[in-house]
C-alpha cells in the first residue's frame, strides 16, 4: 500500500482509524481527551518518553514512507498547543482529531514566523471590549 500512497500523494482515511485503533496514532494525548496512552504512561501527553516517538517512526521509516509518517502524525503539531494552553472547551473540540475522525493541522500566518512559531510577534490583550489583538498577517 505505501507505495501506491506515496505515488497517489494521499493516505486514506481508514489508515488513521486503524493506526488508532492500534494504539499508535494518539498514544501521547491523555485518555479524558481520546488518547491511547501505552500501559506504563502515567497521564499522556506529558509522560510521553521522547524515544517512544522515535521508535515509532523510525519503524514507519522502515516502509520507506517519509510521506506516511508527515501525514499520519501532522496533527500533533494542532493538537499539541491546544492541550497545553487551551481551555477545557477547546481541549475537548479535539477529541474528534485525537481520535483520528477529523483532521487538523497548524498554519502560521505572520510574516516574520514563516514556519518557526518561536518568531511571532502578535500579542493579545483584554480589556473590556474583549480581546485586542496587536500583529500583521499574510493575509
Amino acid at each position: 500500500y505505501i507505495d501506491k500512497w506515496e505515488k497517489q500523494q494521499d493516505v486514506p482515511p481508514e489508515f488513521y482509524r486503524k493506526a488508532y485503533k492500534a494504539g499508535l496514532y494518539s498514544h501521547q494525548y491523555p485518555k479524558e481527551y481520546g488518547g491511547t496512552p501505552f500501559e506504563d504512561q502515567v497521564g499522556g501527553y506529558e509522560d510521553v518518553d521522547p524515544f517512544m516517538n522515535i521508535i515509532l517512526y523510525e519503524e514507519l521509516a522502515r516502509v520507506g514512507s517519509g510521506g506516511l509518517i508527515g501525514a499520519g502524525w501532522i496533527h500533533y503539531v494542532a493538537v499539541s498547543p491546544v492541550l497545553l494552553f487551551g481551555s477545557e472547551y477547546l481541549k475537548e473540540q479535539m477529541r474528534p482529531v485525537i481520535e483520528a475522525r477529523k483532521f487538523a493541522s497548524l498554519a502560521i500566518s505572520e510574516p516574520t514566523a514563516g514556519s518557526d512559531v518561536r518568531k511571532i510577534q502578535c500579542t493579545a490583550k483584554l480589556d473590556e471590549s474583549g480581546v485586542f489583538y496587536h500583529c500583521s498577517k499574510n493575509w
